[in-house]
């Protein structure tokens, strides 16, 4: 009885150290879950947009230009790097891919993300603040997928969708677009009460999660967390702002994070 006994807790205890194993082996995935804009602030930013003013704080930039539209792009050269926007939903599952998001989500067996409600201008709107955030680096922002199928090397997809499976705005896994297995990030339209303006800066965002950037977050004197997401950064809060990409404190407060220098060595400037 005795030696049964033994057996049964060494057969336990190796079951524990196999899942502490797959714990330690799944991606760091990023906390967006207080990234969420408030319906005053989004309010008055429908209220300015209407009187064609700047929307939001007065003695920021406003929303940012429009890009002019371009011609459909041949396939990219060899290097370039693939921004895909989804906005027509995706089956997240055990596809060798997603594998990730589908143990994250549930029990592994998958879920669909349902296609965007946004309209086809809306739709539009989103891709400008990617297009625009990402214009100096060999990125080519798309929606078209075999754009996306087509490419080899450094590519991440983002979808747009009203299945909201997790709090915040979005969520991605840091530095997954260099994964060999290219899982998605998300982004929630009906978190971001599915306003094109702001739907764009969270793709833009996550995408920012997707090549290595942590948030940029704010500190008091004393090191204690002030903010988790710095206001006007892309990779904190710009709502009403064009927001930058900027250097500053990042997971601690000694931990200085210099978005377009890391930007430029994982994407390269064109």
């Amino acid at each position: 009885m005795k030696k049964i006994f033994i057996l049964i807790l060494l057969v336990i205890l190796f079951s524990c150290q196999k899942t502490t194993l797959k714990l330690t082996l799944t991606p760091k995935m990023s906390d967006d879950s207080q990234l969420v804009p408030t319906r005053e602030q989004f309010q008055a930013d429908i209220v300015a947009n209407a009187r064609g003013g700047k929307p939001g704080k007065p003695d920021k930039p406003g929303k940012p230009p429009t890009p002019t539209p371009e011609p459909p792009s041949p396939p990219p050269s060899t290097g370039t790097k693939i921004i895909y926007v989804n906005f027509d939903g995706a089956w997240i599952g055990q596809d060798g891919r997603n594998n990730d998001w589908a143990y994250q989500v549930g029990d592994g067996s998958g879920f669909y993300a349902l296609p965007s409600n946004l309209t086809e201008a809306q739709k539009d709107s989103v891709m400008d603040d990617p297009i625009l955030s990402f214009s100096e680096y060999n990125v080519v922002v798309t929606r078209d997928s075999n754009v996306y199928k087509a490419a080899t090397g450094w590519k991440q997809e983002t979808v747009v969708t009203p299945t909201k499976f997790a709090s915040g705005s979005g969520v991605s896994f840091i530095g997954s677009g260099a994964f060999s297995w290219h899982p998605v990030n998300f982004v929630f339209e009906e978190s971001l009460f599915s306003y094109a303006l702001y739907v764009g800066k969270i793709v833009t965002h996550e995408q920012g999660h997707a090549a290595e950037l942590h948030h940029q977050s704010t500190y008091n004197p004393d090191c204690t967390l002030y903010s988790r997401y710095t206001d006007g950064a892309k990779m904190g809060a710009h709502w009403s702002t064009i927001g930058l990409w900027i250097t500053g404190p990042s997971t601690c407060c000694t931990c200085i994070q210099p978005d377009k220098t890391i930007l430029t060595n994982v994407l390269q400037l064109k």
